[in-house]
């Protein structure tokens, strides 16, 4: 119903696969392109293209490999580069554990899961409403420890830093508070990957 239910679905179902197995996920592909009637074969054509956007931010950043059949990358081309990009730049979306449980937002529209790998950290959240979206996420301390000192988050899927949750002007890093939570707002169906990185010590 709520794309909080949307992340349990994956949790239970990652829980009793085979360990080390890989799941190849996909929007559109051979099977799914040929029974529907032309103008109606494409999950773009089918929800629109930003409800797609949000299924291929959601499908091929949770772990897995991602797949598509030849033209289902009509409209989405950018999106597919970007997504193309943090799986070879991040390792914890390229290879590390998906962890449902380790993050909530306050809004069931939100879909919420950490990706995690040796102490890096990105959080993969997507809006699956049609309407803006401010919200807070909160992260377990597994994943961002009181004790780890000041953390820069920046949004790589739409390649900007978050505002300063102080107001500084001097930098444009957000923190993570003592509770493990962070204020995000969402345009409709959209997505935000944030990667939360220790802050060097400023002179």
């Amino acid at each position: 119903r709520h794309a909080r239910d949307l992340a349990a679905w994956f949790r239970d179902k990652e829980a009793v696969l085979p360990q080390g197995s890989i799941t190849a996920r996909h929007i559109d592909s051979h099977d799914t392109f040929w029974w529907p009637l032309p103008g109606f074969k494409w999950r773009r054509e089918q929800y629109g293209l930003p409800v797609t956007r949000a299924l291929l931010a959601t499908w091929s950043l949770i772990g897995g490999a991602y797949m598509t059949f030849v033209g289902g990358e009509v409209g989405l081309e950018d999106d597919i580069r970007r997504m193309n990009r943090l799986r070879a730049e991040l390792p914890e979306v390229r290879i590390g554990a998906a962890d449902y449980d380790a993050i909530r937002a306050d809004d069931d529209r939100i879909f919420a899961v950490a990706r995690v790998h040796r102490g890096h950290a990105s959080l993969v959240l997507v809006n699956f409403s049609n309407a803006e979206v401010s919200t807070v996420v909160t992260v377990d301390n597994s994943i961002v420890p009181a004790d780890r000192g000041p953390c820069r988050i920046r949004d790589v899927w739409n390649d900007i830093d978050l505002s300063s949750a102080n107001g500084s002007s001097r930098t444009s890093d957000r923190t993570v508070d003592r509770t493990g939570s962070i204020a995000v707002s969402f345009a409709p169906y959209g997505a935000r990957v944030l990667t939360i990185r220790s802050m060097e010590p400023r002179p």
